[in-house]
């Protein structure tokens, strides 16, 4: 008898007999799942592969399968000439064309590139289909505002802003009214998104109402803007007071309305300051520049020291807060450093090492033109002409006037010696002119006087008339001018110190055409007796030498007219015989 067991083949035997049916279904049910699962990660690794996934587009360009910085730099290469181009709108029934940077319209390219990264689409719509990301675009409201609304025009009717403004300590309120134009803030939003996409943007006339109401309007008017003006307020500021006036507090608080309409109430710090000049003046300590000063005849910088003024931008703040509250009201406000213009470095940088001219004129004592001379010298004294700056005479000085302290004093006048106030300035025109003549300065403007006066170099010699003729020159070299002047009883000098360029010298050539003075007699009020000076012309030259060779120079004229010799008689003498010809 045969047992059971016989019945199973061995491992070894009968190789290619087929396998029992249920070991076959189960390799293929583990066969199809592995396919299935790979299968499935293989669009998600396509769509993913990258910092942007695939199929994400934006304004029509692909930047799929990009990093961010690749993204972006396709996107501004493929939108280059739709970032260019100007924008077309309308703004109800006119037509406006702009380029883009007037109204601040820009494409942050880098910005949307990580947008884009941020968008994860199916792993199926990645690879077989798109998904769209908006741009990130910015403009600027209020450019954009002032580029539009001039194109409302009559389309449109203002709205009337809400406001309360003082006349003198009484608030006076402006009412709200609608009005129709632009929506800005909707005109805003509709150009964002229609740049870069339509070829013209339509914006309409819609009503525009302010945002403060007349309710609102009379809530402020009775808890802000009449107690504010019913008291004084005390600001201390280190310690010490200073009294706001009800006066200074109307001059000062804005309450106005925005580009929206809305109210907005403030202390502007810039009118605080106006008004409370003289007051802050006691609190505060002003900064002092940077000076020069001559030691053994060298110019050195006298270090600057900062000031401290009140803190207004603060001062304001509190002040506002303050104002609906009532008597008494007090608050406080520190004090921030202020620079000083000019510092001790920035003078140290201006070149400014040596001296490189100066010249003297002489005067005769205890005549009022003396006065002036002085009055001038120490005005001038100090001035810093920078680098490609100009020295102007009457710019420096203004009007010569009493007023300024200025004295009568003679100048020619129609050809008369007549008294006027600041006569004798031409005295320090000719000296500063000299001055910068041999320091190789720019002849700007200068005329010589109409007579040749003995105390001044012929030719080279200005006189002055404000405001219609200076004396200037310019500095062209590429250091600054310090300007120092002294005089004396009987002389006044002008030196000037920076970097010495030139050496300067004059040649002149002989006089021609002299005329003798006539004799004048003079009935007049204001008249003043001369002894006559001959006229002539004559050219002089100055010459610009570096290290001993000559480099240039320039040719200088002029045609002195004879001095008249003025007799001067009483007014009231009818005996006057008539003037010599």
């Amino acid at each position: 008898m045969v047992s059971q067991i016989d019945h199973v083949a061995a491992p070894s035997e009968a190789p290619d007999q087929p396998r029992p049916i249920r070991w076959r279904r189960g390799r293929v049910i583990a066969l199809a799942v592995t396919v299935g699962v790979v299968a499935a990660g293989i669009p998600t690794g396509i769509a993913y592969a990258a910092d942007i996934a695939h199929g994400v587009r934006v304004l029509g360009v692909d930047v799929g399968g990009r990093s961010t910085a690749e993204a972006a730099a396709l996107l501004r290469n493929r939108l280059a000439a739709r970032l260019a181009a100007p924008v077309q709108a309308r703004v109800g029934d006119s037509v406006v064309t702009f380029a883009a940077a007037d109204a601040g319209l820009t494409l942050d390219a880098e910005a949307t590139a990580r947008r884009a990264a941020r968008t994860r689409p199916a792993p199926w719509t990645a690879v077989f289909g798109s998904r769209t990301v908006e741009p990130v675009v910015s403009l600027d409201l209020e450019k954009l505002t002032r580029v539009l609304q001039p194109h409302v025009g009559a389309q449109g009717t203002p709205p009337v802003w809400p406001a309360i403004r003082f006349d003198g300590r009484t608030p006076v309120t402006v009412a709200p009214q609608a009005g129709r134009g632009l929506d800005r803030h909707a005109a805003a939003a509709t150009v964002r998104a229609g740049w870069l996409r339509r070829a013209r943007i339509d914006l309409p006339i819609a009503d525009v109402t302010p945002a403060t109401t007349a309710a609102d309007l009379d809530k402020l008017k009775t808890g802000l803007a009449e107690p504010a003006v019913a008291h004084p307020v005390t600001l201390t500021v280190d310690g010490r007071d200073v009294e706001i006036t009800p006066e200074a507090i109307a001059a000062s608080l804005t309450i106005e309305s925005d580009a929206d309409g809305r109210v907005v109430p403030r202390v502007d710090p810039t009118k605080l300051k106006t008004v409370l000049a003289k007051a802050f003046a006691a609190v505060q300590t002003p900064a002092t520049d940077a000076s020069f000063t001559l030691h053994n005849g060298q110019p050195t910088p006298v270090p600057d020291a900062p000031g401290r003024a009140v803190d207004v931008d603060a001062a304001a703040r509190a002040l506002l807060d303050v104002l609906p509250r009532p008597a008494p009201r007090r608050i406080t406000a520190g004090t921030v450093p202020v620079p000083a213009a000019r510092t001790a470095q920035a003078l140290r940088d201006l070149g400014v090492v040596e001296l490189v001219s100066t010249f003297t004129t002489k005067f005769l004592p205890g005549q009022n033109r003396n006065k002036n001379i002085k009055l001038v010298a120490d005005l001038a004294r100090g001035t810093v002409v920078p680098a490609g700056g100009t020295f102007s005479l009457n710019r420096l000085t203004g009007d010569r006037t009493l007023a300024k302290g200025y004295v009568m004093a003679p100048v020619i006048d129609g050809g008369k010696i007549k008294n006027a106030p600041g006569g004798g300035i031409s005295q320090f025109a000719t000296t500063a002119f000299n001055a910068g003549y041999y320091a190789g300065m720019v002849d700007v403007e200068h005329r010589p006087h109409s007579y040749h006066f003995d105390r001044y170099p012929a030719v080279i010699e200005a006189t002055t008339i404000y405001p219609e003729l200076d004396m200037a020159w310019r500095n062209d070299s590429p250091h600054a001018i310090l300007m120092d002047t002294q005089w004396t009883e009987t002389s006044v000098t002008v030196s000037l110190f920076g970097t010495k360029r030139f050496d300067i010298t004059t040649e002149y050539g002989p006089k021609s055409g002299i005329t003798a003075p006539r004799s004048i007699t003079l009935a007049e009020t204001d008249c003043n007796k001369t002894d006559g000076i001959p006229g002539f012309r004559q050219d002089a030259w100055r010459v610009f030498k570096q290290n001993g060779v000559e480099l240039k120079r320039e040719r200088f004229s002029w045609n002195y007219r004879a001095e008249p010799k003025f007799t001067c008689v009483p007014v009231a003498d009818t005996t006057v015989p008539p003037p010599t010809r």
